[in-house]
């Protein structure tokens, strides 16, 4: 049965929060009163939203042990950043719910840094996946190329990267800093 906010086409504000007390507990969705008792099914779309996130933190934190073996592996970072877009969709189209702190939550859930997962989420955003792979560039790389303001000069620098022009970490850095002072 629908909930009276998706019959609204709203979707409802949450916070994940954890437990201080229980480290087993993932991923606790916190609203606001109004709604929490907005329509009779909404706190089981919020049981069954924080059934969701625990299965997702599990399928995510598969990938992480798979980024932490090789640290330089751009197509598995791609891969877990699609997966937590993905899953942030699912859950407004699913049960009407929008996680306002889902990266943060996600990067305490898996140990991984805040900032790190926003690069990821910010490569998933720039570059299909049959780019990545095509691109053939370390994540150190795309971090750093991932600075670049102007969306063309970031795609010409990784074409200078690819064809062998740029081949240093510091190479990228320089083009970059033109880059972005020509933006401003």
């Amino acid at each position: 049965m629908r909930t009276e906010s998706r019959r609204c086409n709203r979707t409802v504000p949450v916070v994940i929060r954890r437990s201080s007390l229980s480290p087993q507990n993932k991923g606790t969705f916190v609203v606001s009163l109004a709604d929490a008792v907005s329509s009779l099914n909404f706190h089981e779309n919020v049981q069954n939203a924080e059934r969701d996130y625990g299965n997702a933190i599990s399928r995510w934190a598969r990938l992480v042990s798979g980024i932490e073996k090789d640290r330089s592996d751009t197509l598995l970072r791609w891969k877990l950043a699609d997966d937590i877009a993905t899953f942030r969709s699912h859950l407004r189209a699913r049960w009407g719910i929008e996680p306002t702190n889902l990266v943060r939550a996600a990067s305490l859930d898996l140990g991984f840094s805040y900032s790190s997962l926003k690069y990821m989420l910010c490569l998933r955003e720039k570059f299909t996946l049959k780019e990545v792979r095509s691109n053939r560039i370390t994540w150190g790389r795309y971090q750093e190329i991932l600075d670049i303001k102007d969306d063309n000069l970031m795609k010409e620098c990784i074409n200078l990267v690819r064809r062998g022009v740029i081949t240093s970490p510091g190479g990228i850095r320089e083009f970059k800093k033109k880059a972005n002072s020509l933006h401003m």
